[in-house]
């Protein structure tokens, strides 16, 4: 059953024999069903399913293709001897509910060797009453039958759905390949844009004037059962009352809304004659005036429309007339919903669709709409730099100030939303030597905006111009505000060049959730509760939908940190926190807030003057105080849980058992003391205690399990609640400790239970509160760091249920690796697209996974580098020695947060080692007396590479600051040591010279090696950057050392294996790798998986896709094809010449043109071996493998082997094209001709004219010759045609327009003629057509300018894929006329050529109303000998006519059966309300184009009488052609 997960052992015997393994990732198959909701879907690609046998039949899982199962899985019903016995699926199975009505399809087939009696029909019906449903259809060998139908369910009288047969066919077996169980979807005819019940107090609303707003609980009413309301009091003006802020409930400019406002006036209210309620717009008060009378004891109800404007408005306003100014009253429901917007044939969008966006090479010398993030920076057109071939401009970035500041660009346009989106830009450091830069993504603003890293490389200015690249999927837009930029995460000062921005659809499309997964809420709800964090982007769509499905309990991301309580003048502002939280509570989650205190993220001048300098302790503890009492008295009792202070410790402190001088010197605690800790959960405390509210206070950290910063935290935990204790009978103040857990796969989890354990025994709870586990890097994730993830997650996992009665709930850090803040490193359990992977299954079971875990294939091996021959001056200077030395990043992080790194290079002499470090910091710190937690560097060495875990005679730890003050482990090893240091303004340079002190090194010796950045801040190390290490055991342990290889010389077998990518001159990646796409099965129960294998093979410097078929049982990739009468369905699958209907004939080179020659024993061979298609005709494959520099590739056939073949065609394979020729369409070859040759060469297109010439542009151009001995060309029978397929890859920027793609046949003109039935197929990466004759083709996009088809999206696809095949025209270049009616002439018209129509047209084809010299005269000829189109009795046509709808409908099914497209006719009309209105002649045709798609009405009308439009008639052609 589709959405079931594979069997993984099934999948890695499938592929031991073509791979290592831990390198293999699924590809998932997808569905989707138009008609309805998909209740039951069964394909059999994974086994029997649900099905179970009825009677005593064999189902076996079988590999057939049919019409309708093209993918070939199928069950086989056989050893039948009664009508019932068959396959039954339960109602309970497939979730089949009582009383409900659904939609049943079931394809099927019967072999063409089966003795099938007359009258034999297969049924579905429901058992066990046996009647109400009798799905039918006749059975016949070697043909297919399809029941359907629609039952509803009685669950007192049936139990399931048997499919078997009548009387007559008792005995024969049968092959099912496709169920399909639908419900009807139930649309709303109005989406809900805001509800408030007032049942969680005020939610969104706001006092307007001097009112004053009191939620009440037992105020009961007409239209207020519930009790909730709010009270509206001590009013004196008529506009005192209640504001209701468009932004804040997500009203947008220029929608209609619905409004319904439910209120009440109590019955001892004195009510004045003629007092009104309102609802009104503000500020401008006109045109919206909602009002009803109000009188004492009555409820009221306010309903009407309105249409936002917010350039004159902000909000909705409940009020009264002056009359009624003094009267309180009571609202307890406000309904805002938007009508359900309608199409024609299609439904539409909200959206505009997406822009194209224009690569940004700034030529032009303009910004592009780049901007500065912050404003101060400055942007500069320069021609200093560029990237673009051709080109001289790029755009420089100047005058950062802060980590975040960069050149931004608006992208909401260009998104559509919910789709995927590649991002790339190019970036060139100026300055520091090196830094980190990163490319970015914002969506929203404000403080409710998510900030997602695309990509981010640490680069020097050496490393010229450097890509930056991501994929990004846009589920939210943000309340339309979406940006990409560059930033710096390391370096607020770093200045750089950009260039080359790109912006394109990736073409995945819109993604859905798994909804067949266990949510992790169920899993763990007798455990902990599970959380995410959010911003307000997830609260929509299919993200939303993903978040409440597995959690239940969020923590803000952002929005609640303690700088987003106050505006910019500094004043508290909650109203986007307001709404992240409302939002939440609608949503049913429990909240935990994050975070009161923190030195990041905070208001400085709470406790900082603007000179730096720390306030008073009076001052500082008092802003202390009206910080944590306003913002825990706001949100009250929704929030179950707050951390009071978040991250207050240094990472691994000297002395944990002083917890106070373990403390990072932050803001607060140079203003206050250390026992500011103590009073932020002293204040909050007293807030809680006085409104009897039971919410938790904790304290949060990072790095927990670091057992030194445990015990810190556990020391400092145990005094403060030990003396709040003793003063407040044995109470608690801090009620618990939040372990954040950002680990890596070097993450001992021993550690972390360590820390646990220590925690728990402080009598407090814990939290799990930002989980997450980075694996792999810049976005890619193998299969085997995938496993290993799991691994450490399911370990994690059964941990924590194991002490699950301490832990209150365990929060992941983020919904998927897409919008995690550590996206790069994929570290959460759903990936960029919603998908579950291995570390959700380990989280779901994690005793399972563990037990069957296999050690994650693999070991990952250390780094390797080299250092180059040389001496350099140990002077901080860069000597030219240096230039050639490989580069060796310092990129991996030991701790959650990623601070100051940079690169290092090495030398050596036969002396000594060098060392050359390159450091991005812009803020140095040196004020902790702990050298470690100072900015410095590190090198450790181990001489003899031993890997051993404890330091050696030969090993060593030199460590050098900023300011050149050296320390060394073990003491004793500086003898001979030399260092240098300089300091930019960017970071620092230092230059090291090591002794070797026991080897006498050589080329290719190999030393343990690895480096390290610290770096400090306000007298503590908040990270740690390693080139190897991701322990933080190099101090002791040389087993976690990298390699560095000594050589003599650089060549193209010892480049560094972590270097950044090398990019050619076409800015491609030229790294060694190869995509290895391999399909294949074990057996006909684990049937076709795709796999991406990545593989690093050093035989080739290109990247090449490679295909290894085994799929379906093994036939070329393709599943065999149902036997034809007297065929061998035994046959074997060798590829040798001759057999299973393939040649591979002999070939020569000459002058670059390939031959093959192909003999008659060969084609006699082939012919006997040859299945019989579903065509009726047996192929025979001549294929000629791929030759170096090959310029045209030829076949040469025997003439008379070709003029004896029948029911037989010809598929010529070459790498320019595939041409397939029935072999009865070769006419006119001379008795004594010898040879038949087909040519297929590249075509020249310097011919065609440069518009052509430009829409063609790189895209494949061939020329199919079929020549007689050489000489004249074959012809091709008339009415027939060549089918060709060139392979072209699609990029990026066409995959969302893949039907712009076409074909054009050039003459020797160079003219183009368009070949209409021309397109891409995306399942063999082809581009497809027919044509009636060899010559030269050549691939184009065209694209349209029409200007008035955006705002219909249901047409606008149809449109432009029709216009760009000159079926259909616009009224001008940029106009299309899209609601213009159509007229019976140019109908027929568009028919004819979307159909590629063609007859003998006489006189009597002529109406007497239509001269010859008309522009339809000939199309119009054609239909009528076609029998398309008839006229009326006067021999008219009458072609300027407006064609009405059901006209259309009779002339489309004739041309259909024209083309030979026979349509069903037994479609029901019964959804139509007006399907009485057809008249009789159209009804059959009717049903059978609404029964084929091609006819989905008018807002639930068939609409006969409506004129048809040139949108309506577009799309029509568009669906016919798409037949």
């Amino acid at each position: 059953m589709k959405g079931k997960h594979t069997r993984w052992l099934a999948i890695l015997l499938a592929l031991t024999l073509l791979l290592p393994s831990g390198l293999l990732t699924p590809i998932a198959k997808a569905e989707t069903q138009a008609n309805g909701n998909i209740v039951y879907h069964e394909t059999f690609e994974s086994g029997l399913g649900v099905a179970v046998p009825a009677g005593t039949v064999n189902l076996t899982a079988a590999c057939v293709v049919f019409e309708g199962n093209e993918d070939g899985y199928a069950v086989h019903i056989k050893e039948r001897s009664a009508s019932w016995h068959g396959m039954d699926i339960p109602f309970s199975s497939v979730g089949m509910e009582n009383g409900k009505t659904y939609t049943i399809t079931v394809k099927g087939y019967v072999a063409s060797g089966v003795d099938v009696p007359d009258g034999a029909i297969a049924l579905v019906q429901n058992v066990d009453s046996y009647n109400g449903l009798y799905l039918n259809s006749s059975l016949e060998a070697g043909k297919t039958f399809t029941l359907s139908g629609t039952h509803t369910v009685d669950t007192s009288k049936d139990r399931a759905l048997r499919i078997q047969t009548n009387d007559a066919g008792k005995d024969v077996p049968f092959y099912i390949g496709d169920i399909l169980i639908t419900a009807e979807i139930e649309e709303p005819q109005e989406i809900i844009t805001y509800h408030e019940t007032f049942d969680n107090g005020l939610g969104l609303i706001t006092s307007a004037g001097n009112s004053k707003l009191t939620p009440v609980s037992d105020v009961k009413f007409e239209g207020n059962d519930d009790g909730y309301a709010v009270h509206v009091t001590e009013r004196t003006l008529d506009y005192d009352g209640i504001d209701i802020s468009f932004s804040s409930v997500g009203m947008e400019n220029g929608k209609t809304y619905n409004i319904t406002v439910v209120g009440y006036v109590a019955e001892d209210v004195d009510v004045n004659e003629g007092a009104a309620a309102l609802v009104q717009n503000v500020d401008s008060y006109s045109g919206l005036y909602l009002n009803t009378s109000l009188e004492a004891g009555k409820a009221f109800t306010l309903k009407g429309t309105h249409i936002v404007d917010t350039s004159k408005d902000r909000a909705l306003r409940i009020q009264t007339n002056d009359a009624g100014k003094d009267v309180p009253f009571y609202i307890g429901d406000i309904l805002i919903t938007t009508p359900k917007s309608s199409g024609e044939e299609e439904p539409g969008e909200e959206r505009p669709p997406a822009k194209e966006f224009v690569p940004i090479t700034f030529e032009n010398q303009e910004l592009g709409g780049f901007e500065g993030r912050h404003g101060d920076e400055i942007l500069t057109i320069t021609n200093e730099a560029n990237r673009t071939e051709g080109g001289q401009y790029s755009l420089k970035v100047e005058n950062r100030q802060n980590t975040w500041h960069g050149p931004s660009l608006r992208v909401e346009q260009y998104v559509d939303k919910g789709h995927e989106y590649k991002i790339s830009a190019w970036v060139k450091l100026i300055s520091p030597q090196s830094a980190q830069l990163q490319l970015s993504t914002q969506v929203g603003n404000g403080d409710g905006a998510s900030y997602n890293n695309l990509q981010g490389k640490t680069i020097s200015v050496d490393d010229g111009w450097v890509k930056l690249e991501g994929t990004y999927r846009y589920s939210s837009v943000g309340n339309e505000f979406l940006s990409i930029y560059v930033e710096s995460s390391n370096n607020s000062t770093a200045s750089f060049y950009i260039d080359d921005i790109t912006f394109e659809p990736t073409g995945t499309g819109v993604v859905d959730i798994e909804r067949d997964l266990t949510p992790l809420k169920e899993a763990y709800e007798d455990y902990f509760l599970i959380g995410n964090a959010v911003s307000l982007g997830e609260f929509e769509g299919t993200r939303l939908e993903l978040l409440k499905m597995h959690h239940n309990l969020i923590s803000a991301e952002n929005a609640m940190k303690p700088s987003y309580a106050y505006d910019e003048q500094g004043n508290f502002d909650f109203t986007a926190e307001d709404q992240l939280v409302q939002r939440a509570l609608d949503e049913g989650f429990k909240i935990h807030g994050h975070v009161l205190v923190w030195h990041q993220q905070s208001r400085e001048e709470l406790h900082t003057d603007a000179s730096g300098n720390p306030l008073s302790r009076e001052e500082a503890l008092e802003n202390l105080e009206t910080h944590v009492k306003t913002v825990v008295e706001h949100f009250g009792d929704s929030v179950i849980s707050w951390d009071v202070v978040n991250e207050a410790m240094i990472d691994n402190p000297p002395t944990p058992s002083n917890w106070e001088a373990s403390l990072r010197q932050s803001g607060w605690l140079k203003a206050i003391g250390t026992d500011y800790i103590e009073y932020a959960y002293r204040f909050a405390k007293e807030v809680i205690d006085e409104n009897n509210w039971d919410i938790k206070l904790y304290y949060n950290d990072y790095n927990d399990d670091n057992q030194r910063k445990a015990e810190a935290i556990y020391n400092m935990v145990k005094e403060i609640n030990e003396k709040y204790a003793a003063e407040n009978n044995g109470e608690l103040l801090i009620d618990g400790i939040g372990m954040q857990g950002h680990y890596n796969l070097n993450t001992n989890p021993e550690n972390v239970k360590l820390s646990l354990e220590r925690f728990i025994s402080l009598g407090v709870e814990v939290g799990i509160t930002e989980l997450d586990i980075t694996a792999g890097a810049d976005n890619v994730l193998t299969e085997q760091q995938a496993q290993q993830q799991a691994f450490l997650y399911a370990q994690l996992f059964k941990l924590y249920k194991e002490n699950a009665e301490h832990i209150s709930r365990v929060t992941l850090w983020g919904l998927n690796d897409a919008t995690s803040w550590r996206a790069a490193q994929s570290p959460l359990l759903f990936d960029r697209d919603l998908k579950a992977k291995p570390a959700y299954y380990a989280v779901i079971d994690p005793e399972k996974f563990i037990e069957e875990y296999d050690g994650g294939g693999e070991v990952i091996e250390a780094n390797r580098g080299n250092a180059l021959y040389g001496t350099p001056t140990v002077d901080a200077e860069i000597d030219p020695i240096w230039n050639d030395a490989p580069t060796l990043p310092i990129n991996r992080y030991q701790m959650a947060w990623q601070g100051a790194n940079g690169f290092a290079k090495a030398l050596w002499d036969e002396e000594n080692l060098y060392v050359l470090f390159q450091v991005s910091d812009s803020a140095l710190d040196d004020s902790s007396q702990n050298p470690w937690e100072q900015d410095s560097v590190e090198i450790f060495v181990d001489e003899n590479n031993a890997k051993t875990t404890f330091y050696q005679d030969d090993d060593g730890q030199y460590r050098v600051n900023f300011n050149n003050i050296t320390s060394f482990n073990p003491e004793g090893i500086e003898v001979g040591f030399e260092s240098a240091t300089k300091v930019s303004g960017s970071g620092y340079t230092v230059e090291v010279k090591i002794p070797f002190k026991t080897i006498t090194p050589e080329h290719n010796t190999q030393i343990g090696f690895d480096l390290q950045i610290n770096d400090g801040n306000n007298g503590a190390r908040q990270s740690i950057a390693t080139w190897n290490d991701l322990t933080g055991r190099g101090f002791e342990s040389t087993s976690v050392f990298g390699v560095l290889t000594l050589v003599q010389e650089l060549d193209d077998t010892v480049d560094n294996e972590n270097d950044n990518e090398n990019i050619n001159d076409n800015g491609e990646n030229s790294n060694h790798n190869h995509l290895i796409s391999v399909e294949g099965s074990t057996n006909a129960m684990s049937l076709a998986h795709n796999y991406k294998i990545l593989a690093n093979l050093n035989s080739s410097k290109n990247s090449e896709l490679m295909t290894v078929s085994n799929a379906c049982g093994g036939n070329g990739g393709n599943p065999p094809r149902p036997p034809g009468p007297g065929s061998d369905s035994n046959n074997n699958n060798d590829t040798e010449s001759g057999n299973n209907g393939t040649i591979v004939p002999e070939v020569t080179t000459a002058n670059n043109q390939v031959t093959g020659k192909v003999t008659a024993e060969q084609i006699t061979q082939a012919l006997a071996n040859a299945g019989t298609g579903q065509n009726g005709k047996k192929q025979i494959v001549i294929e000629l493998a791929k030759r170096a520099n090959a310029q045209s590739y030829e076949v040469q056939l025997p003439a008379k082997s070709l003029q004896e073949l029948k029911q037989a065609e010809l598929a010529i394979k070459t790498e320019f094209a595939t041409i397939i020729i029935p072999s009865d369409e070769l006419q006119g070859i001379p008795a004594n001709a010898e040879q038949i040759s087909i040519r297929v060469s590249p075509a020249a297109t310097d011919h065609v004219d440069a518009s052509a010439r430009e829409k063609i542009g790189s895209r494949p151009a061939v020329t199919v010759n079929i020549l007689t001995d050489n000489l004249t060309a074959a012809s091709i029978s008339e009415g027939a045609a060549l089918s060709i397929s060139i392979p072209y890859t699609i990029s990026t920027t066409e995959q969302d327009d893949a039907e712009s793609l076409v074909v054009w046949h050039i003459d020797e003109n160079g003219q183009p003629t368009t070949i209409i039935n021309g397109r891409y197929d995306e399942k063999t990466g082809t581009v497809t057509f027919q044509a009636p004759q060899s010559g030269s083709f050549a691939v184009a996009f065209v694209t349209n300018s029409f200007e008035d088809t955006a705002a219909l999206p249901w047409a606008k696809k149809a449109i432009d894929a029709m216009a760009a095949r000159d079926v259909i025209k616009g009224v001008s270049s940029s106009s299309y006329a899209p609601q213009q009616s159509i007229n019976r002439a140019d109908f027929i018209t568009l028919l004819v050529r979307a159909l590629e129509l063609n007859a003998e047209a006489g006189s009597e084809a002529a109406f007497n109303d239509v001269q010859p010299s008309a522009y339809y005269y000939n199309e119009l000829a054609i239909a009528r000998s076609l029998g398309i189109a008839s006229g009326y009795s006067d021999n008219s046509f009458r072609p300027g006519e407006q064609i009405s709808r059901q006209d259309m409908m009779v002339l489309t099914v004739r041309a259909l059966a024209a083309a030979g497209v026979k349509l069903d006719t037994d479609g029901s009309l019964a959804a139509f309300t007006d399907s009485d209105s057809l008249n009789n002649y159209a009804q059959d045709q009717a049903a059978a184009l609404v029964k084929a798609g091609i006819i989905n009405g008018k807002n639930g009308k068939i609409a006969p009488q409506d004129s048809l439009t040139r949108a309506e008639a577009a799309v029509i052609l568009y669906r016919i052609w798409k037949l």
